[in-house]
């Protein structure tokens, strides 16, 4: 069971929201399709566009030089070649992984990359990171995670918690996940979740 989300405009706010609005809207969803390309307009200090596009073939050689950049390597570990990127990252491609990556887009230009696993307990696992080095720091990283979870959930009823786990001394993606609404998880120690608000 994958997302498909299609953006149709309306205005969706959530308890996060101090001055955040978030551009999104109808949403559909079936056995096989992907996270489709989703817009957000944001409202966060500054007016942006993010857009999660899936990841494609022809952008593998990008992704080859995120994973090399010295901010990304510290939490994801040594380079890995072409051949390598192309083995882990084919089957995340053509929907034979459980895992999905997306581009992330912000005002048409591409920053970094995003993906998310749909376990069976209706729990997805999501990372955001971010690839060009001119944009971390900036502040982005809490922008995304937001409009990457508000996505999915927007578009899978069924799914009740977001987790990630960022190491325990990446204080700066902790600080991001805990400004985006994640909370320790009191279940796993290292799990960072947000839960889906219930329905009044």
């Amino acid at each position: 069971m994958f997302i498909d989300v299609r953006p149709r405009g309306a205005i969706r706010r959530r308890k996060w929201d101090t001055g955040h609005a978030v551009t999104s809207g109808g949403h559909q969803m079936n056995d096989t399709a992907t996270l489709q390309s989703t817009k957000h307009q944001t409202k966060y200090h500054t007016l942006r566009m993010i857009e999660f596009r899936p990841l494609l073939m022809n952008d593998l050689p990008l992704l080859e030089h995120w994973l090399a950049q010295p901010h990304v390597v510290e939490w994801w570990g040594p380079p890995l070649n072409r051949l390598a990127i192309e083995a882990k990252y084919k089957p995340r491609i053509d929907g034979t992984s459980v895992t999905r990556v997306f581009i992330v887009e912000i005002d048409e230009t591409a920053i970094g990359w995003a993906q998310y696993t749909l376990a069976p307990d209706s729990t997805v696992e999501i990372d955001v990171t971010i690839g060009e080095n001119s944009h971390v720091g900036k502040g982005l990283g809490t922008e995304l995670i937001r409009a990457f979870v508000e996505q999915i959930m927007a578009a899978n009823a069924g799914v009740q918690s977001c987790v990630a786990e960022p190491a325990s001394t990446n204080t700066r993606s902790i600080r991001a996940f805990e400004n985006a609404g994640f909370l320790s998880d009191p279940t796993k120690s290292g799990r960072w979740r947000f839960d889906r608000l219930p329905k009044v």
